[in-house]
């Protein structure tokens, strides 16, 4: 915390430092080593050590970025939610937005979750392709798509026998998880009609 005031007090006035009207960003990597908690399942401790950098951020008026794991081996597909954030839930009641990096090192593929006050009720991920040269790269739709026709056309057959079928229906019939049934049945329901799928992300 003294150097974060440190930086609040001094940085700006700094030779070569942006001007004034540009916001101060301080980035904590990681949270478990800048917070003095011993549990951090624990609420209480975990409250009490982000309420310290949370007066802190109002007083100055500067905005943090807080870095920390998720739990092992969460986080290792698209499908993940932000449930899997590693720790005590006082890390989500006390933060903005929590913005979660999904993917195995396996695959090219990333998925960026993201929740909080900008995104009260979070929908599909932003879909990323990583690659060393260029870093990451946000997806198209239409590139999303073509990525998920397996599950499409599993989904469409589904749909082809049962047009009422329910998200749960289809994720036990195909194996899909519920999330993903959810965010491919429009264009699932389109090829089992025969049409066209009408461009969602716009929206």
């Amino acid at each position: 915390l003294q150097l974060i005031d440190r930086a609040v007090l001094e940085m700006p006035d700094s030779q070569g430092f942006l001007p004034v009207e540009f916001p101060l960003v301080v980035i904590i990597d990681t949270l478990g080593f800048f917070m003095d908690v011993d549990d951090e399942n624990a609420a209480g401790q975990v409250k009490q050590a982000l309420k310290l950098l949370v007066n802190r951020v109002r007083e100055h008026n500067f905005a943090c970025l807080l870095l920390h794991h998720t739990r092992k081996g969460a986080f290792t597909h698209g499908d993940s939610n932000l449930d899997d954030v590693r720790g005590s839930t006082a890390f989500a009641g006390n933060v903005d937005i929590i913005a979660t990096l999904s993917g195995d090192y396996t695959d090219p593929r990333r998925w960026l979750h993201r929740i909080g006050r900008l995104f009260p009720t979070p929908d599909r991920p932003m879909t990323l392709r990583y690659d060393e040269e260029t870093g990451y790269r946000q997806l198209t739709e239409e590139e999303w798509v073509t990525e998920q026709e397996s599950r499409i056309v599993a989904m469409a057959e589904v749909y082809q026998n049962d047009p009422k079928a329910t998200v749960r229906k289809v994720a036990d019939e195909t194996g899909i998880p519920k999330s993903s049934v959810q965010r491919l049945k429009s264009y699932a329901k389109a090829r089992a009609e025969g049409r066209d799928w009408e461009p969602m992300w716009d929206r």
